[in-house]
């Protein structure tokens, strides 16, 4: 059972299928002769790879040679996106043996549609798919397909190397490339300064697009037609009748002997008068319906009958009747000129001049018949309005029958020549025929109409130089009020956009400023309860309304939104804790971002404080949470005194032996410790504590005994 595989080759929408012709030649011959030969019997849709830059036109097709599979550059118009394809997806078993030169689209995605202005090196790429979008390239290397106009950064100048491939440059100077990110996939950049692999492509168009460039360069380098367009010269110079491109059917010889003889342009247009000319008369044929040959009679009796079916007064609703009407006179007038052989030139207008010969009266004497020079003119007004009565009476009876046309009076005067006068016709101009007595007059002029007709003449210059400046005056002044309209304008633009970022700027203001307040006025709270010593607060405020557990109270740039100010703005929340000994909150806190190494404005840590009062939980904390021997910064003794001194400040016999078990006192610090204790200050502070702790001592029982 065999199966069928179907062809992967793209194909546009109308593309005719076209079957392979073989040709049986000589071996022999030139190399570039058969390679002209074989590009002759190309099909124009071939897929081809170009030879230079200017080659580059119309559907392109752009692909690299990657690792490890080859990409192609695709317009994936559903997500309006530049995609790098894989080529070997799209693998056949027809396409498998193809050397990766040789590929060529399998999808509409893979194609774009290359253009450029004439005579310009730089080309645009447009995406052959969705709504035409075209590639670009900011200066910032990012390249993208979404405008739908072209403009600078659209534009790039494609350079063609020796191996056939191809690097585009854009508008900054830098190179197409495709580039590996982050997770391995590709992308397009256009930031390269340099051409190496990344920015190489392989670029196929197809072969009538080659055929065409290099036609064109080579009628721009040699001057002259590559091949006889009779259809195309038609079209370009001598189009007629609703431009329809019309050629002739006869021998193609003249044309070549003329193309030799260096007269190929008169050639095609005495080919071009011929054909007009018959192609006129065949039309208007079809338009009477009648067969070439026919005579006027039956023209004129086909005329009739046409002009009465289609006059627009015989269809009243149809809309195209009168085109119709017209149409069919026209085509009447051609076939009369043709057929009516009896007009003559236009170049020897007929005319008539009244003649008398003797042989045509008897012999008579003028004043037999005339007994007055009045009666005689008046004989001869009445032989005029003989003459014109019978022209229009002809006139009349032809605009009846629908045969009036511009060669009406000639032929009634041909074929109606009145008694005693005959017809001819010569280039020269007959001087006119005066009566007796009945010559031209000219005018006579006096002095004061000379003056007067120059005085009017002055009058009318002064008066149209008058309206000439009263004009450009007027245009000048709606000039400079449309100009002052304009900036009037554009002022109330800049004011309201002005105004507008005002309000926007003072409405962010203002929001920045609640916020600012907000959150000064929950840590205030949040520290005001740990003062007191409620930490339930404290670990709400920190965890729900997240108030910063690190850092003083008062937040840098949040002045002014404190209340009452803190006595040691830099105190912090573990720094409470510890000095009031609330080891649960100085654990919570050390766990929700507070920092054990902050110092107050006395330079004392929270570690500090603890030991100053004696309270040996906390301390015991600390010393468990951060070992002396690893965490050495958080154990350094303030600049004031020494730890063992802060131990003794807090006469608990139990912080002393503490800091002396974990050899946190130096010798020096003992020495000096001993040298206090010996002194009258240390007694008194002793003093000052007993009497302290006997008042706690009594405060304390006697709210146990009111308990």
């Amino acid at each position: 059972m065999s199966i069928e595989v179907r062809s992967t080759k793209l194909k546009f929408k109308g593309e005719k299928t076209r079957k392979k012709r073989k040709h049986e030649g000589d071996e022999g011959g030139s190399s570039s002769r058969r390679r002209r030969a074989e590009e002759d019997n190309q099909s124009p849709d071939t897929w081809v790879r170009p030879e230079n830059a200017t080659e580059i036109r119309g559907p392109t097709f752009i692909f690299q040679p990657s690792d490890p599979s080859p990409v192609s550059i695709n317009f994936d118009a559903t997500r309006n996106r530049i995609m790098i394809h894989a080529m070997d997806k799209d693998i056949t078993e027809e396409t498998k043996d193809l050397s990766l030169p040789d590929r060529v689209p399998t999808e509409v995605s893979q194609v774009w549609v290359t253009t450029r202005v004439a005579g310009s090196l730089t080309i645009n790429l447009r995406t052959g798919v969705g709504e035409g979008k075209f590639l670009s390239c900011d200066k910032h290397g990012l390249v993208s397909a979404y405008r739908e106009a072209r403009g600078p950064e659209e534009e790039w100048t494609p350079v063609v190397f020796e191996d056939g491939m191809v690097s585009f440059m854009n508008v900054y100077e830098k190179y197409l490339s495709v580039d590996e990110v982050a997770g391995g996939q590709l992308q397009l950049r256009g930031d390269s300064e340099e051409v190496g692999f990344r920015e190489r492509f392989y670029v196929k168009i197809q072969s009538k697009y080659k055929k065409e460039a290099n036609e064109e360069e080579k009628k721009k380098t040699e001057g002259l037609e590559t091949k006889m367009d009779e259809a195309g010269t038609n079209k370009l110079y001598q189009a007629w009748g609703q431009a329809r491109s019309i050629v002739s059917k006869e021998d193609r010889k003249e044309l070549k002997q003329a193309k030799k003889e260096g007269r190929l342009a008169e050639a095609l247009l005495d080919r071009r008068a011929k054909l007009k000319r018959h192609s006129s008369i065949t039309e208007a044929y079809s338009v009477l319906g009648l067969e070439q040959g026919c005579s006027l009679d039956e023209v004129k009796s086909s005329y009739r009958q046409i002009a009465l079916r289609v006059h627009p007064d015989k269809n009243p609703g149809n809309e195209q009747a009168t085109a119709e009407f017209q149409r069919v006179s026209e085509a009447y007038n051609v076939l009369v000129k043709h057929l009516d052989r009896s007009v003559p030139d236009q170049q020897h207008h007929p005319h008539f001049h009244p003649h008398f010969h003797p042989g045509s009266f008897n012999s008579y004497d003028e004043d037999e018949y005339y007994e007055s020079e009045e009666e005689y003119y008046d004989s001869e007004d009445e032989f005029e309005d003989f003459i014109n009565m019978g022209f229009y009476s002809f006139l009349f009876e032809e605009v009846l029958r629908g045969h009036a046309s511009r060669y009406s009076r000639d032929q009634y005067f041909q074929r109606n020549p009145p008694p005693n006068v005959h017809t001819h016709s010569h280039p020269r101009a007959h001087p006119r025929f005066y009566p007796r007595d009945e010559q031209p007059s000219q005018p006579q002029y006096t002095a004061e109409d000379i003056k007067r007709m120059c005085e009017e003449q002055e009058d009318a210059e002064a008066r149209r130089a008058q309206e000439s400046a009263n004009r450009k005056a007027a245009l000048e002044e709606e000039r400079l009020k449309e100009r002052k309209e304009a900036e009037k304008r554009q002022k109330e633009k800049a004011s309201g956009k002005k105004a507008k970022a005002e309000a926007v700027r003072k409405s962010a203001e203002q929001a920045a400023r609640a916020q600012q307040e907000r959150v000064q006025t929950l840590r205030s709270t949040v520290f005001a309860a740990a003062r007191c010593g409620d930490t339930d607060k404290v670990k709400k405020g920190v965890y729900e309304n997240e108030v910063d557990a690190a850092g003083g109270e008062v937040k840098l740039g949040h002045e002014a939104f404190v209340k009452t100010m803190p006595s040691d703005p830099k105190e912090t929340l573990l720094h409470i804790a510890s000095k009031k000994g609330d080891v649960e909150l100085v654990e919570w806190l050390d766990s929700h971002g507070a920092d054990t190494e902050e110092i107050n404005s006395n330079g004392l840590m929270a570690v500090h404080l603890a030991l100053q009062g004696g309270h040996i939980p906390t301390i015991k904390y600390f010393l468990e949470a951060y070992p002396p021997r690893d965490s050495e910064s958080v154990w350094e003794a303030p600049p004031s005194k020494s730890l063992l001194r802060l131990a003794l400040d807090s006469t608990e016999p139990e912080t002393v032996w503490l800091i002396l078990e974990n050899k946190l006192a130096s010798k020096a610090d003992m020495n000096n410790a001993w040298d206090w204790l010996s002194s009258s200050s240390a007694k008194n502070a002793f003093r000052s504590s007993a009497r302290r702790k006997r008042k706690i001592g009594k405060t304390s029982w006697k709210k146990s005994r009111t308990s």
